[in-house]
């Protein structure tokens, strides 16, 4: 273990930033320049590109895994540290955090570094981290061993790699597309701040509501009505402008606000006649924003976070939870202001089309693949092996129409064979629960074509035991790697989901992400 540790101890300046050896090789992976260690396994993905190394006889292995560029933050520790959750938590279990090495800097990457033993089912290893950050991209490398036998190889590699300078990375990595989405926000969202009367010199009794309306089309309204008992008028803001989505956050741009004077019609908070009309101050503002759902309250907030309180939002109401945010529920029937006659829809057709939004998006917030990769799922592998070195891909596929399958595919460096899990069945949620009810599951075992991780020939089947579940799930976005991922939640571990994730953002907790370009789907046998 020492001799490991001081091998990787050594290494670390070299890795990534290094010029290459203009004699060799060179391969090109994303924005990656390298040269293939000889007589190592090579396996490229649309994400990663792996190369291992192992010697059954003496149970030896070295597993190194080069990822394609992702965006990150102008931070190159912060990205370090999410990459290793993100990451090298979800290959092994270590008990120690990583120890970290100096900086390098080289062509405008900035490279960070650590290590960390594990242990595992009674195998010792050390695995490395090397993450290299520039113009808010990062790109990281991983190397997983147990032996210091591939010394000269793991060096000659990490000195091989070579990244282009940082200008240029900058148009190649884009935020998908997908996270543009608006269907996030869709619909009418409320706060309601009600303050008991308690006797006639309280100025703060009364009530304060407010109210986002984000349409398809890109437009928004919002309205403030307030009421005091000790105001002889009623408050209307009245707001209309465009927001734009981009990945995380959303950027409200006012075109008209004003805010009306209304007499209080018989002394209650009816409105009665228009008094008088003043502009507002345009506040355009770019909030951070996620999903929660309340169980107590049992409905779907929209958090909105600021580094300000906004004119338009008030004071925050996020409380210890979510600091420096506003809570927006929906459906609210309390929260929706029934504006004075001729100026909007009525209150109860405003509550049925949330409902109706409600009812039709039911499904929404898990539609599509999901997909995981993590270290070799023990539940698949303990009649083949025990050796860790390898991966375990699981994916979920939620259709509209209630429907879901489910696959999965192992891969074990000692493993004679591929195993491939296959799932369907059917789902239903319930407020921010998703109840899986599979009606059929196998395990496959495949033969390696070429000894590498390619289905070669159909071995045997045999038939899973059924597994139905119920989940907690939200949608979270991780800022830090841009990307929103599908969080399930259970008491206990799945036979389908494997261990938990080791990242304690959620506890008793499995992150799967959208499968795109940098997260492929399964790639099914023929």
């Amino acid at each position: 273990m020492t001799k490991i540790c001081c091998f990787l101890l050594c290494v670390y300046v070299t890795a990534i930033i290094s010029p290459l050896n203009a004699f060799a090789q060179k391969q090109t992976f994303d924005i990656s320049t390298y040269t293939v260690p000889k007589g190592w396994v090579k396996q490229p993905s649309e994400a990663a590109i792996q190369f291992t190394k192992e010697d059954a006889a003496k149970g030896t292995y070295c597993m190194i895994t080069l990822y394609n560029a992702v965006p990150g933050t102008a931070n190159s520790k912060e990205n370090f540290d999410l990459a290793w959750a993100s990451l090298v938590k979800e290959m092994v279990t270590v008990s120690t955090a990583p120890e970290m090495q100096p900086v390098a800097t080289e062509n405008g990457w900035e490279a960070q570094s650590g290590y960390a033993p594990f242990e595992s089912e009674g195998t010792k290893g050390v695995v490395m981290l090397v993450t290299s950050s520039s113009s808010s991209k990062m790109v990281n490398i991983i190397i997983l061993t147990n032996t210091n036998e591939y010394e000269k190889e793991m060096t000659a590699f990490l000195e091989s790699v070579s990244l282009k300078k940082s200008e240029t990375t900058i148009q190649q990595i884009q935020t998908p597309a997908a996270n543009n989405n608006n269907t996030a926000v869709i619909g009418t969202w409320g706060i309601s701040v009600v303050v008991p009367y308690r006797s006639a010199t309280e100025g703060t009794a009364g009530s304060n509501v407010r109210q986002y309306t984000f349409n398809a089309n890109g437009t928004y309204s919002f309205y403030i009505k307030t009421f005091k008992y000790n105001f002889d008028k009623l408050l209307l803001t009245k707001e209309t402008g465009t927001y734009q989505i981009s990945g995380n956050k959303i950027t409200i741009s006012p075109q008209k606000s004003v805010i009306e004077s209304w007499s209080k019609k018989d002394g209650t908070d009816n409105w009665g006649k228009l008094v008088s009309t003043q502009n507002k101050t345009l506040e355009k503002t770019t909030y951070q924003f996620t999903k929660h759902y309340s169980v107590g309250m049992q409905e779907w907030n929209l958090v909105l976070q600021a580094n300000n309180e906004t004119q338009r939002d008030g004071p925050y109401n996020g409380g210890t939870v979510f600091r420096n945010a506003w809570l927006y529920s929906i459906p609210c029937s309390k929260c929706l202001i029934e504006l004075p006659s001729g100026q909007q829809t009525t209150t109860e057709e405003i509550i049925k089309e949330s409902v109706q939004q409600t009812a039709t998006n039911n499904n929404a917030p898990i539609l599509g693949t999901w997909g995981k990769t993590g270290s070799v799922n023990p539940a698949y592998n303990d009649a083949y092996a025990t050796s860790i070195a390898g991966y375990s891909t699981d994916q979920y596929t939620f259709n509209s129409n209630g429907t879901y399958h489910f696959v999965s595919k192992t891969f074990g460096m000692s493993f004679a064979k591929l195993l491939l899990v296959k799932e369907n069945g059917a789902y239903q949620i319930s407020g921010n629960t998703v109840t899986v009810n599979p009606q059929k599951s196998v395990i496959e075992a495949w033969s390696k074509k070429d000894g590498v991780d390619k289905w070669g020939k159909l071995l045997s089947t045999q038939t899973r035991k059924i597994e139905k579940v119920t989940y907690t799930f939200t949608k979270h976005y991780f800022s830090g790697i841009q990307l929103w991922n599908l969080v399930l939640q259970a008491d206990k571990q799945t036979q389908r989901d494997g261990p938990f994730s080791s990242n304690t953002t959620f506890n008793n907790a499995w992150y799967y992400s959208p499968i795109s370009a940098n997260n492929t789907a399964i790639e099914l046998p023929k």
